[in-house]
């Protein structure tokens, strides 16, 4: 694992989730009177989607250290907003004393994506 390679995928991912929390919350906005509504205006999918996100990004990944065993704790946060930030010194922490746990993270992750 390279860590600048790491924290720029890791940035991508963040701007493309927060590209999505945009995308939901401009469908979810009601027209203007005389406004058409966006096309997937009152979907509850869109709710699904965002909550089922959200969830996987926070929950524990069974089998990784109990303090660096979400995403979160290796440095994404989600805001209020619902938007993604990197904090790329955490990042850079948990490469330095804990790469081994980062990489059972990661690979934990990747397995449960897969499914």
């Amino acid at each position: 694992m390279n860590p600048q390679v790491t924290t720029a995928t890791l940035q991508a991912f963040a701007d493309a989730w927060n590209k999505l929390v945009d995308f939901t919350k401009e469908q979810r906005t009601p027209p203007k009177e005389g406004v058409a509504a966006p096309t997937l205006y009152n979907e509850s999918l869109l709710r699904t989607i965002s909550a089922s996100l959200a969830r996987t990004l926070l929950t524990g990944v069974p089998g990784a250290q109990a303090d660096l065993a979400t995403a979160g704790m290796a440095g994404l946060s989600i805001g209020q907003d619902g938007k993604l930030t990197l904090n790329a010194t955490k990042l850079e922490t948990a490469f330095k004393g804990r790469l081994n746990d980062l990489r059972t993270l990661r690979m934990r992750m990747d397995q449960l994506s897969n499914h």
